[in-house]
């Protein structure tokens, strides 16, 4: 899946399929093209956003997104089109119901060497996406986006857990800026070293208004109305493992990341204890997982879980257990990657999600009170998406390169 931005707002599917064509090669007419238009995640942005597939392989002009490319711009009709592998900052996943009140937010985090859209896809032979396939079924009134961040281990960024909880909350931010979209009920569905951002995020936006002067991010915490934590260490884990695909000389700043979540790490003790203060005001669902994961190899410099198995993250830090605090602990038959891969609708822990994002969704009060304006909503209901399988651009790019997520 790639994601195409800056997209006039009356730009029609059919006008975007011909812009997305023109960059073919005479010999890529077997190449069919597969999306769908969605709005932008921030109100400013006067352009939409479309989910792409290409398939059965990969066009030429899009190779450069297989090697160092981050994105690529194209000139059509439609003006400068960008498309990305990384989805990084808000995306949402499927239009709202076109005229209806949008009743939530679904804001769904990854984590440490995932992927935004890739990390939640399925293992099975259709390679679903829960959050998008499903939810656009399920939860047709919710809005539901991904907030993709650059954890890559091996890169040369230096981002720290303060730097991806700042930029969430500005994120959030410029997406919920009228006084209904900030009113809004909010639910953070959290993998792993996600949900360690979510919470401090979380404990920044609580203190907003006190120490930064800042409503709008305090208004973040208020609406926040319920956390699907997904094997998150909010006690720390072990980084031995992780720590092994890492070198420590080139990629010291990634090192310490990984490290500000190890077992004993005071600053996770206490942004935990801030955590605590107020997350009773939340209801909280502690996903952790029932299946071993296998350990961290490196074969020729290239990564891989394919050692001992071990458990990335014990039911004791999965739980936060926290004195009064209204907290579900839910056991997922799964291992660390797995446990956020859902195959079907009837997948037990889909099940188990889509009923607890329905009675947050039915007992929350924080419903806007003004209707919402119609927004875009176009998809391509004409073209078999059966081959789902083998588009090559999915093969390619939803992951990170390695295979599972790290923590």
């Amino acid at each position: 899946m790639l994601r195409v931005t800056n997209i006039p707002r009356d730009a029609t599917l059919e006008s975007l399929f011909s812009a997305l064509s023109c960059a073919l090669l005479p010999d890529e007419t077997d190449i069919t093209i597969d999306a769908t238009i969605v709005p932008s995640c921030s109100t400013e942005d006067q352009h939409n956003t479309a989910l792409a597939k290409y398939f059965p392989r990969v066009p030429k002009y899009l190779e450069p997104l297989s090697l160092s490319c981050e994105d690529i711009q194209i000139e059509t009709d439609l003006g400068d089109l960008t498309l990305d592998k990384t989805f990084y900052g808000l995306t949402q996943l499927y239009p709202t119901a076109p005229g209806e009140r949008i009743i939530a937010d679904i804001i769904a985090v990854t984590g440490l060497d995932g992927h935004a859209y890739g990390s939640w896809r399925g293992k099975g032979s259709l390679a679903r996406m829960w959050l998008h396939d499903f939810f656009a079924k399920d939860l047709p009134s919710c809005r539901t986006m991904t907030y993709g961040y650059n954890t890559k281990l091996r890169h040369h960024s230096i981002h720290t857990i303060y730097d991806y909880k700042l930029d969430m909350l500005e994120q959030i931010k410029k997406a919920r800026v009228t006084s209904e979209e900030k009113r809004r009920p909010l639910i953070f569905i959290s993998h792993s070293f996600g949900g360690i951002v979510t919470t401090q995020a979380l404990v920044k936006a609580e203190e907003a208004l006190e120490n930064d002067d800042d409503p709008d991010a305090h208004a973040i915490y208020q609406a926040t109305k319920g956390l699907l934590f997904f094997g998150t260490p909010h006690h720390g884990l072990p980084t031995e493992d992780i720590l092994r695909m890492i070198d420590d000389k080139k990629h010291a700043e990634r090192a310490d990341l990984v490290r500000s979540i190890g077992q004993g790490s005071e600053v996770l003790s206490e942004e935990l204890r801030k955590f605590g203060y107020f997350a009773e005001n939340y209801k909280i669902y502690s996903f952790y997982e029932r299946q071993k994961t296998k350990s961290i190899a490196i074969t020729d410099g290239n990564a891989a879980r394919s050692g001992d198995y071990i458990i990335p993250v014990d039911t004791d830090s999965a739980i936060l257990n926290l004195p009064g605090v209204n907290e579900t602990p839910v056991p997922v038959d799964g291992d660390h990657s797995t446990m956020v891969k859902f195959d079907s609708q009837t997948n037990r822990i889909y099940r188990t999600v889509l009923s607890y994002i329905q009675q947050l969704t039915t007992s929350s009060n924080g419903v806007a009170e003004h209707d919402i304006p119609p927004t875009v909503s176009q998809t391509d209901s004409g073209r078999n998406t059966s081959k789902d399988l083998i588009d090559a651009i999915n093969q390619q790019h939803d992951e990170s390169g390695f295979s599972g997520e790290i923590a």
